[in-house]
């Protein structure tokens, strides 16, 4: 009996370090799989991280390419501008250099045409006007040749000098 008993003893310890092992091996189990779940999460997670890393790489990309095309546009843009002032400026220019000029040039009409009224006149009703006209608008040094092809154009009558 006492082997029997020692032997049943036996048994009952070998079945609590049976049970005590299979429930070290499934505890052993138990934490390879929360290690394993742990790892997947972990790989997910970074997947995750990776994507969301790599999508704002992209969006950022993109917000620089936009940058750059809004800067090039600028650029022109600006460049336009200051093509566009130097126009300006030069039609300004070119506006007031042909309204001088047109003064001019009408100023210039008029002279002659005072004067070709003037000596159509003196030609025609009193001959001595332009000799006195003359002396009065010209130097001394410019009368004499005007004075020349004048008398040779009109006849004056006159008995001495010029009058002055």
């Amino acid at each position: 009996m006492r082997a029997q008993f020692a032997s049943g003893i036996i048994t009952a310890q070998r079945r609590v370090k049976l049970v005590q092992e299979l429930l070290q091996a499934q505890e052993w189990a138990k934490e390879q799989r929360k290690a394993k779940a742990r790892k997947s999460l972990l790989k997910y997670a970074q997947r995750i991280r990776e994507e969301r890393t790599a999508a704002r790489k992209e969006e950022l990309k993109q917000e620089m390419q936009l940058i750059a095309q809004l800067e090039e546009q600028l650029q022109a843009e600006t460049k336009e501008i200051k093509e566009k002032k130097e126009q300006e400026r030069r039609r300004g220019l070119a506006f007031w250099m042909k309204t001088v000029c047109l003064i001019f040039v009408s100023l210039l009409l008029l002279l002659v045409a005072v004067l070709g009224s003037a000596v159509l006149y003196a030609q025609h009703y009193d001959q001595e006007l332009l000799y006195r006209l003359l002396l009065r608008v010209l130097p001394q040094a410019m009368y004499a040749s005007p004075a020349y092809f004048a008398s040779r154009s009109l006849r004056v009558v006159c008995d001495g000098l010029l009058p002055i």
